[in-house]
């Protein structure tokens, strides 16, 4: 059974510190005129696995919130290039999935991709490790423009 102080903590590193570093870093970002923001999450957060329903919604809620801080800023701040995705990495070797047989290097070249995209790329967008993208409710797979 979880206690409010474990359900405390894990929002508060999934949620509460990613929004508080992301807000404190945008306007700083604005003074080159391009957002670069990637969060990090997990499938997790469209599953309902029993005895980790905290570690799920908080992931839940980081999808939301890194749609939601997308599209504010791309309508806050239209003079910038705003790219915030999400990125799941999938199940990796890790203290919490130790029987895995992916390395969590494997996220490195999405993660640089994503975050080193050029003008006009991709902006509240889902995306696997793998490159693929994920699409549902009100996200659509990124369709990369062409200039």
């Amino acid at each position: 059974d979880m206690t409010k102080e474990q359900w405390d903590s894990i929002v508060e590193t999934n949620i509460t510190a990613q929004w508080l570093v992301t807000r404190t870093a945008i306007p700083m970002m604005t003074k080159s005129r391009a957002i670069r923001v990637l969060f990090l999450s997990s499938n997790a957060g469209w599953h309902f696995t029993p005895g980790v329903g905290a570690y799920n919604v908080s992931k839940a809620a980081l999808n939301n919130l890194g749609a939601s801080f997308a599209a504010e800023c791309e309508e806050q701040i239209p003079d910038c290039d705003t790219q915030i995705n999400v990125l799941d990495p999938g199940e990796a070797r890790t203290e919490m999935n130790q029987l895995s047989e992916h390395s969590a290097y494997e996220v490195v070249p999405m993660t640089l991709l994503l975050l080193t995209h050029q003008i006009n790329g991709p902006n509240g967008r889902f995306f696997r490790r793998d490159g693929t993208h994920l699409s549902f409710c009100s996200a659509t797979p990124y369709e990369p423009r062409l200039c």
